[in-house]
């Protein structure tokens, strides 16, 4: 029974968690105007009297709907980071902006781990021929079979509930680190700014937050990477079957044999 509600908890907790750290982000920055009593007129007070009647029971549920409101328009879908050549697209995006500088024209984060290619490659030279394992072709098939990767997934849960629930799980965690990191960063950064502290300890926190929220970033991508090497050792081992691989095989089987 646990493990059939951890799913849904899975996905409840990203836009709760990040929904909340976007309400305090607002409440800390524009909170100081909000009347302190009933005005007595207007939609402030029909506000105001709702949350009498409904009690901080009542209102707390209703910020927790919220916030799951608000976590779910902004939340960041990893299996949407993908889609341009192997690279999250904002990455691409700002590569092109920069592209003359040799770092970043060579920066690139791909959709698996470097294993996973090379379990890969020899999948495809074993199905498809010697030529289907050079890193060109391996990157187009990797390309092409994340765009299905949901339907692949749902293979998984329908061949192997163990493997699609580490998937699941992975995929949990990277979306959750991915969408906390920003508003968290942002809500350390109102804090430290609004202190009364010097400003070298000012500078130093804001560093501290910055690498911190990063390397919290990071993480998710990392994990949305382990992921997906489910995805590929699922195809690899043969539990499942990608339409695009299949229909590749097909066509260097075929040519082969004419």
């Amino acid at each position: 029974m646990l493990s059939s509600l951890l799913p849904g908890v899975r996905e409840l907790r990203t836009p709760l968690a990040s929904g909340y750290l976007w309400i305090i982000n607002v409440w800390i920055t524009v909170g100081g105007w909000a009347p302190s009593k009933d005005p007595g007129h207007g939609p402030v007070s029909a506000i105001w009297q709702m949350g009498e009647f409904l009690g901080k029971p009542g209102l707390l549920a209703a910020l927790s709907f919220i916030a799951y409101l608000i976590g779910t328009f902004l939340e960041v879908d990893p299996l949407r980071m993908w889609d341009h050549g192997g690279r999250p697209e904002w990455i691409t995006r700002g590569r092109n902006l920069f592209r003359y500088i040799p770092l970043l024209s060579r920066m690139k984060v791909l959709p698996v781990s470097g294993q996973a290619r090379k379990d890969m490659a020899r999948f495809s030279e074993s199905s498809a021929g010697p030529g289907a394992g050079d890193p060109g072709e391996i990157m187009e098939i990797l390309t092409h079979i994340m765009r299905e990767e949901s339907q692949i997934a749902t293979r998984i849960q329908a061949k192997n509930v163990d493997l699609y629930n580490k998937y699941d799980r992975l995929l949990g965690e990277s979306s959750f680190r991915i969408n906390v990191a920003p508003p968290l960063v942002l809500l350390s950064l109102i804090l430290i700014w609004s202190s009364s502290t010097s400003p070298y300890v000012q500078v130093f926190l804001t560093l501290v937050s910055v690498i911190y929220g990063f390397l919290l970033f990071r993480q998710g991508v990392h994990k949305a990477i382990r992921s997906r090497d489910v995805i590929t050792q699922a195809l690899a081992v043969g539990i499942v079957e990608s339409t695009y691989l299949s229909r590749r095989i097909e066509t260097a089987n075929g040519s082969s044999t004419g």
